[in-house]
């Protein structure tokens, strides 16, 4: 989803030096996702983003998490697991 994404409502934990915050990441696939191209589907997942701050409030690392199967599904380019 390479446009601009909209964040849901986020939920936020401050730790000290490091924040955790989860939210909902929604969008529409109206570029291209690698070598797939545009399909103009929309998708929603859950994401997590991990930071951590110094001492002059700048972030020195971080991560994003979010389900990349449950993207490719919702836009068509995947198919569902089978279950057990």
């Amino acid at each position: 989803m390479r446009p601009t994404p909209r964040i849901g409502e986020a939920d936020r934990i401050d730790a000290g030096e490091w924040t955790v915050c989860h939210f909902m990441g929604r969008g529409t696939n109206d570029g291209p996702l690698g070598p797939l191209p545009a399909n103009g589907r929309p998708a929603s997942v859950p994401m997590a983003e991990i930071l951590h701050w110094n001492e002059g409030g700048q972030i020195t690392e971080g991560a994003t998490f979010y389900d990349r199967l449950s993207m490719l599904i919702q836009l068509g380019y995947a198919e569902e697991p089978p279950t057990a």
